[in-house]
């Protein structure tokens, strides 16, 4: 009970900071954006690969391409489909100073970036029978 209401004290007083300074803690404004880095081909042995750095979250994405066999099957309220894209996202809450439960499940923001990735990739990744 004392955390929550601990807790809440804390995120107003945050708020509040915000709110009169016109900054965040790490010295931002509203309107300001934290520095985006990407390195390509981080790992040479691989069809690609990147290191993509936002501020202090590091993300390294590697790619690799299968055969017609490594293809996943996905139950849809539709039926089975066969995916020849199979993206696999990890974002544990420490990786942004977070601190929680760690779970098999993803969560909010693990399926918001992974549907962020696939929507890029799928937009260049060619089609399987170009391939």
């Amino acid at each position: 009970m004392l955390l929550y209401i601990l807790t809440d004290i804390i995120k107003d007083v945050l708020k509040k900071h915000i709110y009169l300074t016109g900054k965040r803690f790490d010295d931002r404004g509203y309107e300001d954006i934290r520095p985006i880095n990407v390195c390509l081909d981080y790992l040479p042995n691989l069809e690609g690969s990147v290191v993509f750095t936002r501020g202090l979250t590091q993300t390294l994405v590697s790619v690799t391409l299968g055969s017609n066999q490594d293809r996943q099957v996905l139950e849809t309220p539709f039926g089975e489909e066969k995916s020849t894209f199979i993206l696999h996202y990890n974002f544990p809450p420490f990786c942004v100073g977070e601190i929680g439960q760690y779970s098999a499940s993803p969560k909010r923001r693990e399926i918001g970036h992974g549907n962020v990735i696939r929507r890029s990739f799928m937009s260049i990744f060619p089609s399987f029978e170009f391939f």
